[in-house]
């Protein structure tokens, strides 16, 4: 047993510096950050340490079907098998038990077990668990919000505040996938009497979208008929709009989407991704009146892909109902995949709708960071566990080198951006046009600024040292 003991100790150790050569990030690989897809893990990928280390978590019952959880999900390798997998979802709900166990002990002791504080209780079925890493797609959500992207816009890291900003994620989207898929602009604007100024607002269709810059929930977002009173009259409580840092501008005018379904909202196709990879897609609309909407009338429907295989649950208090495949599935795949492959987890939000002609076409409604405040109880809560064990883990030191990426890959964008006379060219409507001043180029925070003179430093060593300089 001693001998057992002492090679099983050496083969740890071992383990454990190889992992610790293995997770290092140079500042040669920092130069490739003017690579979109810049990935600093990517060498980590099938990396046979850290399967054999995971497998030797324990002999207890819990440890051991987790184990083997994990490990039958790595053998699956895609969405569509492990959400389809009945041996999965089996194991699935045996290891939410102990949650559902703890939950009813915190009930009892009103107090907390010796996990975190920063657990919420989620519609009496589990709490979250930070402890040793977070598995459900809502634990890994609060994660990411807390380590990456930042609770608040205004104090969030570099590429947040530029992809949360409705404006300047219009110029990301455009980057990555062509000038096509964001929704074209008419204005942009500091002050929401600028919409009305009668210029302006005479100059606009008769149908078109004013959103607030920040803002999340749909509470930014008001579908104006200048034939309507009533959504006029609705357009006046945006004035309480919530500003950012990387804009002067809070609110934008942008072309109106029509529905493919009469009476309803255009329909919403929400790619759950982790790095480019898709875990699933959540579709829904609602009936288009400028009023309070009842939730018994929003539609969801739940679903993987490629082959489109419904998921029977309830996420977020709304049943999933089947749907037939969308005609343009391909196209959005394709979308969602490349403006998510460089993060850990995002929701990317896409719309199918048609142009003046009548021809299906996909455009991008946003991407979000914080999906449903990673408050979305799904039931069978399984689900939740599934979900989560498809996006890809990072570990806190990781987080800081995506962080340390993203702080050169905004610096070289941005730069790049400011020397053009009109940014906004193509993603603007005929006869309108964008102040480029509205966009705040030198946004950076004093930690962030001090961030990349270290970066930059580097990045200058590892090039003099290249070329044989001093």
């Amino acid at each position: 047993m001693f001998v057992f003991k002492t090679l099983r100790t050496f083969f740890y150790f071992v383990a454990f510096l190889v992992i610790i050569q293995l997770k290092g990030i140079n500042a040669t690989q920092l130069i490739s950050t003017n690579d979109l897809y810049f990935d600093p893990f990517s060498e980590f990928k099938g990396t046979k340490v850290f399967k054999i280390i995971h497998f030797w978590t324990g002999f207890e019952d819990e440890k051991i079907l987790r184990a083997w959880f994990w490990k039958r999900i790595n053998e699956l390798g895609d969405s569509e098998s492990v959400l389809l997998d009945p041996v999965l979802a089996d194991w699935a709900t045996k290891l939410m038990k102990p949650r559902k166990k703890e939950l009813d002990l915190i009930k009892e002791t009103s107090k907390f077990t010796h996990r975190r504080d920063e657990f919420l209780k989620m519609g009496g079925e589990y709490v979250h668990n930070f402890k040793p890493k977070p598995e459900t797609l809502n634990e890994m959500v609060l994660y990411f919000s807390r380590l990456y992207y930042g609770f608040m816009e205004k104090y969030s890291p570099e590429i947040t505040s530029w992809i949360w900003n409705k404006l300047t994620a219009k110029l990301f989207v455009r980057d990555v996938v062509g000038a096509k898929y964001p929704a074209h602009l008419y204005g942009a604007f500091e002050n929401l009497e600028d919409v009305f100024a009668p210029d302006f607002w005479n100059s606009l269709p008769r149908r078109f979208v004013v959103k607030g810059v920040s803002g999340c929930w749909g509470a930014w977002v008001r579908v104006v008929d200048k034939n309507d009173k009533a959504t006029v009259e609705a357009l006046q409580s945006l004035a309480d709009t919530k500003s950012s840092r990387v804009t002067r501008a809070r609110y934008i005018v942008e072309e109106y989407l029509p529905s493919l379904i009469e009476g309803r909202t255009v329909t919403d196709y929400k790619f759950f991704c982790s790095f480019g990879k898709i875990i699933c897609v959540v579709v829904g609309n609602s009936p288009s009146n400028p009023g309070p909407v009842d939730p018994l009338q929003k539609f969801q429907s739940i679903h993987t892909v490629p082959g489109w295989h419904h998921l029977n649950l309830t996420y977020y208090n709304l049943k999933s109902i089947p749907i037939e495949k969308p005609a343009l599935l391909n196209e959005m795949m394709e979308v969602a995949q490349k403006l998510s492959k460089m993060f850990p987890l995002v929701r990317i939000d896409l719309y199918l709708t048609k142009n003046s002609k009548g021809q299906l076409m996909v455009k991008v409604g946003e991407i979000t960071t914080r999906a449903a405040g990673g408050k979305a109880v799904m039931k069978p809560v399984y689900y939740d566990l599934l979900f989560g064990s498809l996006v890809r883990f990072l570990s806190p030191a990781q987080v800081t080198q995506l962080l340390d990426r993203d702080v050169i890959f905004i610096d070289k964008w941005t730069a790049r951006l400011k020397r053009s006379p009109d940014p906004f060219h193509d993603i603007v409507v005929p006869g309108f046009h964008i102040d480029p001043q509205m966009v705040i180029w030198d946004s950076r925070t004093n930690a962030i600024v001090e961030k990349q003179k270290t970066l930059q430093a580097l990045l200058r060593k590892s090039t003099l040292s290249e070329k044989g300089g001093n």
